[in-house]
């Protein structure tokens, strides 16, 4: 899932994250058989990457259905409303010209 800002980036890096991880591990060899038996060997720490991951997915799927919930509502306002949705937008388009045009100071 490719994230646009705020807690999708969050979930992007962290899969990024689990992913190097999980690399890095395969790469140096760290997971070997005879190592796995050891508490808080390699294999512990490739088990929590395995548990991290699923728990990233999980976030995943919650965050994705928690969007589609929130566009669908947004949807079907501004489908029974049309003009207060346009009447929202203008001022808010307005207001943020004005808080532009604070920042910017006198001319």
């Amino acid at each position: 899932m490719k994230g646009t800002g705020g807690a999708g980036q969050l979930l992007d890096e962290l899969a990024e994250l689990i992913r190097s991880a999980q690399t890095l591990l395969e790469t140096t060899g760290a997971g070997g058989a005879h190592r796995r038996d050891h508490e808080h060997g390699p294999g512990a720490v490739e088990g929590g990457l395995d548990a991290a991951a699923e728990r990233l997915r999980t976030a995943q799927e919650e965050l994705l259905e928690h969007a589609r919930n929130a566009w669908t509502g947004t949807e079907r306002y501004l489908r029974k409303h049309p003009a207060q949705a346009w009447g929202l937008a203008a001022a808010l388009g307005f207001l943020a010209g004005i808080a532009l045009a604070r920042r910017r100071g006198p001319d």
